[in-house]
């Protein structure tokens, strides 16, 4: 039986990744990001997306 690399909330994982998530909110556009959660994790910039509904 493999030993389990993580344990989490009480149950094993093989692996875990955690991400943040910025959105800049405006009344005509968001700004939207992803950032990995290590200490000098990729940070990525979505974009501007219109805020109006479709």
């Amino acid at each position: 039986m493999a030993k389990p690399i993580l344990i989490a909330g009480r149950r094993a994982v093989e692996h875990s990744t955690g991400v943040f998530v910025g959105i800049d909110v405006a009344k005509a556009r968001n700004a939207i990001a992803i950032a990995d959660s290590t200490r000098c994790g990729e940070v990525r910039y979505l974009g501007e997306f219109d805020a109006s509904e479709p």
